[in-house]
């Protein structure tokens, strides 16, 4: 099977995500509409690891260019998902990674209403 090892990461504002792996056919790729406002999209390919710094909060749905459609997509959250969450559930993709990528986003909301049932 075809996927992100974590899949799903919560991180804060300037933290570095290292990704490996991007080798061969295997892509690291911003999935369109995943990604907040005025951020640089996400490219990865063909190098065996590359940090990045994320420093907008918000959504990042990311996917293997050539394996999407296999499921090896992944979700990243820095900080607070809000800025663009609404935009992101209007994604783009196929068969078993639209289905992946609607598990982590329902995995994602279920956090965020237990949050705020936490603080109330």
């Amino acid at each position: 099977m075809f996927r992100f090892e974590p899949d799903y990461l919560r991180i804060q504002p300037g933290d570095t995500v290292r990704f490996t792996g991007s080798m061969g056919q295997h892509t690291v790729t911003t999935v369109k509409g995943m990604l907040p406002e005025g951020v640089k999209p996400v490219e990865i390919h063909s190098i065996p690891s590359k940090d990045i710094k994320f420093d907008v909060p918000g959504v990042y749905g990311l996917k293997c260019r050539v394996h999407n459609r296999y499921g090896m997509v992944a979700l990243l959250v820095v900080g607070d998902p809000s800025s663009n969450l609404q935009q992101a559930r209007k994604f783009r993709l196929k068969r078993f990674g639209k289905k992946r990528m609607n598990e982590l986003l329902h995995q994602l909301e279920h956090e965020e209403v237990e949050k705020l049932t936490v603080n109330n």
